[in-house]
C-alpha cells in the first residue's frame, strides 16, 4: 500500500506549497497453512488397553450368565468363565488388564465377589474371609479401591470399600435400609448409589469416605444407577 506523508504548519493546516512525500510498502502474499488439528493424547499402551478394546458383559446364552468380552465391533467374542453357575456385574480395572464381578460358586450361600485376568486366567476370590453375599463391584478410577455392597452384619445391604487386592475392608453407610450399585465419579473423589431410605429406590451421591450424602432424585417411581 502507498503511505503519503503532506505537511502541516503550526495551525494544523496543510500547506499547499510545501513538497509532500510518499511511500509504497509491499508485503508478500501469505502461504495457505491448513487449520492444525488438535491431536488426543494417548499413553504409550493405550493400543494394548482391553479397556479402550473390548466390552465386559455378562450373558446367559449358555445356560447359567457367564462373563464374556467382545471387541467394540462385535468381533472376538471371547467367554471368560465357565462355571455352570451365575456371573455378573464385571468390572474393569482402570488399566484394563483385570475384571472384577460376582459370582455364586464354591458351594457357599450368596454371591461372593471374583478377579479375573482380561484374558480370562487366574480366576479367584477377592475377598477372602468376609462371610456375607458380596454384589456390584465397581473399581475405582486410580485403581486403588473396589467398592461394592454386601449384606451388613446388622441386617441391611450397604456399601464398601476394599483395596485392590480384596484387603482392609470399611464400610462405607450405617443405616437401617438397603443402599446398593455404587459407582465412581471419573476423578474417583465420590461415589453414586442407590438408596431406599425414603421408602423406595432413589439415587444418592457421596464423598469416596462415606461422608457428605446428598439425595439427587426425588420421584414415586423407582431410580436405578
Amino acid at each position: 500500500y502507498t503511505l503519503e506523508v503532506a505537511a502541516i504548519d503550526n495551525k494544523g493546516i496543510e500547506d499547499p506549497t510545501a513538497a509532500s512525500l510518499q511511500f509504497t510498502v509491499s508485503y508478500p502474499e501469505p502461504e495457505y497453512q491448513p487449520p492444525s488439528v488438535p491431536q488426543p493424547m494417548h499413553s504409550p499402551d493405550e493400543a494394548e488397553n482391553p479397556e479402550n478394546e473390548r466390552i465386559a458383559f455378562a450373558s446367559s446364552r449358555s445356560g447359567p450368565f457367564e462373563i464374556y468380552t467382545i471387541n467394540l465391533d462385535g468381533s472376538n467374542l471371547n467367554q471368560l468363565t465357565n462355571n455352570n453357575t451365575h456371573n455378573e456385574n464385571p468390572s474393569w480395572s482402570p488399566d484394563g488388564n483385570k475384571i472384577v464381578f460376582q459370582s455364586h460358586r464354591d458351594g457357599v450361600a450368596g454371591e461372593r465377589i471374583y478377579q479375573i485376568n482380561g484374558d480370562g486366567s487366574n480366576n479367584r476370590r477377592l475377598i477372602e474371609g468376609h462371610d456375607s453375599t458380596e454384589l456390584d463391584p465397581s473399581w475405582s478410577p486410580d485403581g486403588n479401591k473396589i467398592a461394592f455392597t454386601a449384606i451388613s452384619a446388622d441386617g441391611p445391604l450397604a456399601i464398601y470399600l476394599t483395596n485392590k487386592d480384596g484387603r482392609n475392608i470399611e464400610r462405607l453407610t450405617h443405616n437401617n435400609w438397603d443402599e446398593v450399585h455404587p459407582s465412581w465419579s471419573p476423578d474417583g473423589s465420590k461415589i453414586v448409589f442407590v438408596s431406599t431410605q425414603d421408602g423406595n429406590e432413589e439415587i444418592y451421591i457421596m464423598g469416596s469416605e462415606g461422608t457428605n450424602r446428598v439425595r439427587l432424585t426425588y420421584d414415586p417411581a423407582s431410580d436405578l444407577n
